[in-house]
């Protein structure tokens, strides 16, 4: 019996020699086709000659006799795979191959619809593992009551569509089989969500997302509003990639996000894009600005970026910078008040503080209710948790030489010498 399957292995790689050397350049188009799928259809009968290796190899324990836990350790020495390779082939092999019965006899396969196609060569190891993993993810009820016409269904749908578009079509028959269970995974979905953004020297970032199916959707209908290829102009395509389009596209959507004064204001100004810069800078369109939250860029750059639709508040500021004064009878800063302290602050005020002046609020030095009139020069920048902890504990703020100081209370410094947050602009 060996001898025989020794053999038969010899002859497909004899058979193997000759499709290599085999000479392609007179066949048709319609031949060369047929030969590739053909070879496909091979490789895919290919799987089940293992599962049998795999099912003879645990009847004989020899992965206990070779010093392995598992039948994947086994492979992966064997064969030299990957893990996750090793581990995919044998519940495969469990999945599709023949089972032994504690006397002996040989049992059916687990999913024998997946076993006849695959030994058929119609669909590969990856459509299996769909099937089969969707199967075995059902509610045991379910399962029970569906798994066999649901492998049926899942298989004849294997023989038409690739693994991806198969996927997709195991979602939407869980669903229905199971729409509690559906229910369950988008609340785990919704736990999970989040984006975090890294932000580079220069300015750029990176983030990483897990997105629920509610923002996942939101994005894709943006992109298709706004990422196609922009028509050709005089013969020429639109050089951008699919990622430029798409990265354009979620830009374009928060400008117009902006632009409508749909967003929440910050810190008492409603949500701007802030760059601040010289009077040259601005004017030449050289040099370098600021933005809000700390980033350094062109000039030319950032006033790209506002286009026609930016404004200006001039701030003069001394050569200590402080600003030319302006004052105001009311309680609550104005925007423009606010935004006169972005220019000169540049965010939370309080010594080691980073947070950017969208975080923060606006802090009388001399307190409104003591007759501090509510002016630039008596207003400072101070984050929410500064704003709500260093008052109590003692710590006052002065504007000293255009910038603003914090006095410590005389517990930890008993001359209260002033400090400044140098973070933000370290000059």
């Amino acid at each position: 019996m060996v001898t025989g399957l020794r053999s038969a292995l010899a002859a497909a790689h004899a058979a193997v020699d000759q499709l290599q050397a085999g000479s392609l350049d007179q066949s048709t188009d319609g031949e060369l086709l047929d030969l590739w799928r053909d070879l496909e259809r091979l490789s895919r009968r290919l799987p089940t000659v293992e599962y049998r290796l795999i099912h003879e190899a645990n009847t004989r324990s020899l992965p206990a006799a070779h010093g392995c836990k598992s039948m994947s350790q086994f492979l992966r020495g064997l064969l030299r795979l990957d893990p996750r390779e090793a581990h995919a082939r044998d519940m495969a092999a469990h999945a599709a191959g023949q089972q032994r019965a504690l006397t002996g006899e040989l049992l059916p396969p687990a999913y024998p619809a997946v076993a006849a196609a695959q030994a058929e060569g119609a669909i590969s190891p990856r459509q299996a593992r769909i099937v089969t993993s969707t199967i075995e993810n059902l509610p045991d009820q379910v399962r029970h009551e569906h798994g066999e016409s649901a492998e049926a269904d899942l298989v004849r749908h294997a023989r038409v569509f690739d693994p991806k578009q198969l996927g997709k079509l195991a979602l939407r028959l869980t669903a229905c089989l199971d729409p509690d269970g559906r229910l369950a995974d988008l609340e785990h979905t919704s736990k999970r969500r989040g984006i975090t953004l890294h932000r580079d020297e220069d300015g750029s970032g990176t983030f990483t997302a897990r997105c629920t199916p509610e923002l996942t959707e939101r994005l894709l209908v943006t992109f298709d509003a706004l990422a196609a290829p922009r028509p050709e102009t005089d013969g020429v395509k639109d050089p951008r990639s699919a990622a430029q389009r798409r990265h354009d596209a979620l830009l374009d959507a928060l400008a117009l996000v902006q632009r409508a004064d749909l967003l929440p204001a910050t810190g008492g100004v409603s949500a701007t894009v802030i760059v601040t810069m010289d009077a040259e800078a601005y004017c030449t369109r050289r040099g370098l600005a600021r933005t809000g939250h700390g980033a350094i860029i062109p000039a030319a750059e950032a006033l790209r970026w506002a286009g026609a639709h930016h404004r200006v508040l001039a701030v003069v500021l001394d050569r200590v910078k402080g600003i030319t004064a302006y004052s105001s009878t009311q309680r609550c800063f104005t925007e423009t008040q606010r935004l006169a302290m972005y220019a000169r602050d540049k965010g939370c005020t309080f010594p080691g503080c980073d947070a950017p002046p969208q975080w923060c609020q606006a802090h009388h030095l001399i307190d409104y209710a003591e007759g501090g009139p509510t002016s630039v020069d008596n207003g400072a920048l101070v984050c929410g948790n500064d704003h709500r902890n260093r008052i109590t504990e003692g710590w006052r703020a002065q504007l000293i030489n255009g910038r603003v100081g914090w006095l410590p209370p005389p517990t930890i410094d008993p001359l209260q010498r002033p400090r400044f947050n140098r973070l933000h602009d370290p000059g």
